[in-house]
């Protein structure tokens, strides 16, 4: 259960004292125009506000982005530290977690600016009509689970982040009762923004937070890093260089979060694959040769926000929630026994483009080619990866194939093999690894093998 705390005022310049004026939408422009923000000024402490910006994409303004903000007086060095994390909420009456996307030096402390995701406008308008007050509580998280399943800080306590004097809870409150002509007057705004040549041609500084929680810091243009960079990725790692129409070129240097560097051209920067363990007791064997642990990983739990690999499929293959995913009824269902989806709404040996950065790929397949995921040695433990990732598994039960019409009832093609593995992840740090328990299977489709999963378990443990 999530501790819930409750506020007193903190009387500051910037707290609740503010005239009418100061409580109404007030809509304004970044980029050049080319993102809008209807901003509303909070009921209890006037310097948080409640955001919502839109952005010209290719002449469309149709997704609203949701972000509030929290300021804290806290000195705490590892304030930076819940940058990219998921935190948990209480919005309204609901028990919800928002991503705390930005951390700010601002005024004797640190601002927060936090998200709770992208939505279809005209879908939004109509969930949020049944509110007149957005309530925010920033809380503790006590169930252990939770950090396992999101991108979260382990024990994560708000009073450790967030100090403010003489407050009993983080806590906010703003009217969002005019909020729906605000959204419309900002994405009318929106709709009017045009390409110039300025900003077409010209390459600026910026920061720029992707979906996948991976930071860039450098020069853009046309919205791509164009220039030199620093791309900073969600484990900690971070890689120096230049690019050009958001390619990598020429020299640069990839550090990984225990300090490694490895520096080369844009083509061999990515550190060499290592083998740490081959344990052929555990390994998958099929056709005289073992299954590498990569194509275990990719269809895992967990991402920068969540089951990030798992929005995606359940976006493309089901339907897009106006809100948190896994507030869902089907999310939770669709991940646990995505063999029950399987060439029913998700087509077999189909792909979906992702639109991520640059060490994560340009499109994602529940099915994977088997082909591509094996090696005439029993490799079981690697790393790194190209964010510094070590990936370990084993075979822990083999099934009947018959038990394929259970787990995946709309395949009619027989299954070679089903076996349950346990997936191990490290991304480094302090933070011990995460295991998984997932079955998966192997079968001919079109004269090829694949494989894909049948069942997803939650993460089990953290054990080392």
């Amino acid at each position: 259960m999530k501790k819930l705390l409750t506020l007193i005022i903190l009387a500051l310049p910037w707290s609740n004292v503010g005239s009418a004026e100061d409580y109404e939408w007030k809509i304004s422009t970044i980029s050049d125009g080319q993102t809008v923000l209807a901003r509303m000024n909070g009921n209890v402490t006037h310097g948080n506000t409640l955001m919502f910006s839109l952005k010209n994409n290719q002449g469309k303004c149709d997704y609203v982005k949701k972000m509030f903000t929290f300021y804290t007086m806290s000195k705490n060095p590892d304030i930076k530290k819940i940058e990219g994390k998921i935190i948990p909420i209480k919005f309204n009456e609901d028990n919800t977690y928002a991503e705390a996307s930005y951390v700010q030096p601002f005024m004797f402390g640190h601002r927060v600016i936090f998200s709770t995701g992208s939505y279809k406008v005209n879908e939004y308008l109509d969930y949020m009509l049944k509110y007149e007050t957005y309530a925010v509580t920033i809380e503790d998280e006590t169930n252990p689970k939770s950090s396992e399943q999101f991108n979260m800080i382990e024990n994560f306590k708000a009073y450790d982040y967030f100090e403010i004097p003489n407050a009993e809870s983080i806590y906010n409150r703003w009217n969002v009762k005019n909020a729906k002509e605000a959204i419309l007057k900002a994405q009318k705004l929106c709709l009017e923004y045009k390409e110039t040549e300025k900003n077409i041609t010209e390459s600026k500084q910026v920061t720029k937070t992707y979906a996948d929680g991976t930071i860039y810091v450098g020069e853009i243009k046309n919205g791509v890093p164009n220039g030199q960079g620093i791309f900073i990725y969600p484990d900690g790692s971070k890689y120096v260089g230049e690019w050009k129409k958001g390619e990598k070129i020429g020299q640069g240097t990839l550090t990984l979060v225990d300090g490694t560097r490895y520096n080369g051209s844009a083509e061999d920067n990515k550190p060499e694959r290592n083998v740490i363990e081959s344990d052929f007791q555990n390994a998958w064997q099929i056709d005289n040769k073992f299954i590498i642990p990569e194509c275990f990983h990719i269809i895992r739990f967990g991402g920068g926000s969540g089951a990030v690999w798992y929005k995606k499929f359940f976006d493309e293959y089901i339907e897009k929630p106006a809100g948190n995913h896994f507030k869902h009824p089907k999310f939770k269902n669709f991940i646990i026994n995505i063999g029950e989806y399987l060439n029913k709404e998700v087509p077999l040996n189909h792909s979906i483009k992702t639109n991520w950065t640059d060490h994560k790929p340009p499109e994602i397949s529940i099915s994977q080619n088997l082909e591509e995921c094996l090696s005439k040695n029993p490799e079981t433990k690697i790393t790194p990866s190209p964010s510094g990732l070590t990936l370990e598994y084993k075979v822990v039960e083999t099934f009947d194939v018959n038990i394929g019409k259970e787990l995946a009832p709309h395949i009619n093609e027989i299954f070679e093999s089903i076996k349950k593995v346990e997936i191990q992840t490290w991304g480094g740090g302090t933070l011990p690894p995460q295991s998984h328990e997932n079955i998966y299977g192997i079968l001919k489709v079109d004269g090829k093998k694949i494989i894909l999963p049948l069942k997803n378990d939650l993460i089990i443990n953290k054990t080392r």
